[in-house]
């Protein structure tokens, strides 16, 4: 066995846009996502069954959103989701975590493999 030690110190995250899904129901987002989202206060949770996609976007004021709260001092932010992401069998087992990309101005992320293992349960 060839063991190395750890260093102790911070480890930083991607610079990239991520977005998580909770199996708490919560989904979360890293700095470089809240700012491409443009800091919201709201944002809309939207799906793509055909294509497997799930992407975030500021909600436009005047329409309801999933409250944006920030986590604690750290640089992720959250919208409790947990009854929407149930009803489209987007609750996994364990924390989903996945580089966003950008699209007219949402963050999308690929979701086929959870609606797959979804379907197979249901």
């Amino acid at each position: 066995m060839s063991w190395e030690p750890l260093q102790p110190g911070v480890y930083r995250g991607t610079d990239q846009p991520t977005i998580s899904i909770q199996k708490s129901g919560g989904v979360t987002w890293n700095l470089a996502a809240h700012r491409a989202l443009e800091e919201p206060d709201q944002v809309e949770i939207l799906i793509d069954h055909q294509q497997g996609l799930l992407a975030v976007r500021k909600a436009v004021s005047g329409e309801s959103g999933f409250r944006v709260r920030k986590l604690g001092p750290q640089n992720t932010w959250i919208a409790s989701a947990r009854g929407a992401l149930r009803r489209v069998g987007l609750l996994p087992t364990t924390a989903y975590r996945r580089v966003a990309q950008q699209e007219d101005g949402m963050l999308v992320i690929d979701v086929s493999d959870l609606l797959k293992a979804s379907r197979k349960a249901g």
